[in-house]
């Protein structure tokens, strides 16, 4: 059974999704619990696997998260579930302790780099889990530093479904999004896809295109995403005002939340990552790499496990927007070198991601817990962990 704390579809929920498609129906069945009310992810898995809806709420809400775990210890006794997989950090809180309560073994899929300052983080690393699966090396540091022994943890990359990226070149997505946001055909296009968070950096990616614009006037940057999971509710304003400001308001085109992610990256001419935190994997640089885009991304986290830099993609420091645009304007200026960049990435990302192997790294941690006792209960306090601080790790979900 798979837990997730969420029904939006974030980067951590793609994964997921391409999990639940790519299972090998000899080796595992599969029921998925939400610890949310329906949403977009309900309807996406619910072509996969059973779903079902246990919101949890507030995790403040103690009376809430009882009540979550005592349906999702029901869940598992009706799934016949084996092996419970939490997906992040609220899932594990809920989950695993069901799966403690059921006696069942649980894998916590991390995928992100954890704040040792977030009391969620705390708690979830005092819940038993007898295997985690860390989404990058980056992640699998940070996990080792927090007190977890590296001989339970399993580094597995996030993998894609090459397929989507290549349908969409196919039917020529990328012009029919220029048409939608009224672009000449031959404007060269930057885009930024991700939740709109300040750790994300899109103002970072707005100060750097400000500075693009004035050596080549007729590029046109595209942010795509939203503020979700309620968290930054104010940033996607903030950004508009920050566009006027710079006197991007006809260059910028902001596309909110999409489901058409192939189709941007097929019109676009230069994808951007600009995390100004280390990122624990980047899916988008993944996803960019898979439609034969060039990358500009922060050297920090993930990303550099991705991105040769100067082979596959480029690498920049995080924070800072003189270097993200000078990279920017040397790509605009230089086709070939972006044909040649970006045939690299593409294949990197069909060597190395492809989401079947993926799911059998995934199903061969489950095969593993099994062969493995049950922990028990941590009763220390975790390394690097401190303890009464109320801060909560923005991507901790």
């Amino acid at each position: 059974m798979l837990v997730d704390s969420v029904s939006e579809v974030g980067g951590a929920e793609r994964v997921l999704l391409g999990l639940l498609r790519d299972l090998d129906p000899s080796r595992w069945g599969s029921a998925l619990c939400l610890l949310a009310p329906p949403g977009a992810l309900s309807a996406e898995a619910a072509a996969y696997s059973p779903v079902t809806h246990h919101p949890a709420g507030r995790y403040r809400n103690l009376l809430g998260v009882g009540k979550a775990v005592v349906e999702c210890v029901a869940e598992i006794g009706r799934a016949r579930a084996d092996v419970v997989h939490t997906n992040g950090v609220k899932a594990h809180i809920v989950g695993g302790l069901a799966a403690a309560l059921c006696r069942r073994h649980c894998v916590w899929h991390v995928h992100d780099i954890l704040d040792p300052r977030s009391v969620l983080v705390g708690l979830a690393l005092r819940i038993p889990a007898t295997l985690f699966v860390a989404t990058s090396h980056a992640v699998r540091v940070r996990l080792e530093h927090l007190g977890v022994e590296a001989a339970r943890i399993r580094v597995v990359h996030p993998g894609l479904d090459l397929e989507r990226f290549d349908e969409a070149g196919r039917r020529g997505s990328g012009a029919a999004v220029r048409q939608e946001v009224s672009l000449p055909p031959d404007a060269p296009i930057v885009s930024m896809i991700g939740r709109l968070q300040p750790w994300k950096g899109q103002h970072i990616f707005l100060a750097a295109a400000s500075q693009v614009v004035e050596r080549f006037p007729a590029t046109r940057f595209l942010l795509v995403g939203d503020a979700q999971f309620g968290l930054h509710a104010e940033y996607p304003r903030r950004l508009r005002r920050l566009a006027t400001a710079l006197q991007l308001h006809e260059h910028t085109h902001f596309l909110g939340q999409r489901a058409d992610v192939p189709r941007i990256i097929d019109a676009s001419t230069v994808i951007v990552h600009t995390s100004v935190l280390p990122e624990a994997f980047g899916l988008v640089v993944l996803e960019a790499m898979a439609a034969g885009r060039p990358v500009v991304a922060t050297r920090a986290g993930g990303p550099c496990e991705l991105i040769d830099d100067g082979v596959t993609g480029v690498l920049v420091p995080p924070g800072q927007p003189g270097p993200l645009a000078d990279a920017l304007i040397a790509l605009l200026a230089d086709t070939r070198r972006c044909e040649n960049l970006g045939a690299a990435a593409r294949a990197k990302a069909a060597q190395a991601f492809a989401a079947e192997a993926t799911a059998r790294g995934i199903q061969d941690a489950w095969d593993e817990a099994l062969r493995l006792p049950l922990p028990g209960v941590a009763t220390r306090r975790p390394s690097g962990m401190r303890t009464g601080c109320l801060r909560v790790t923005e991507g901790a979900r």
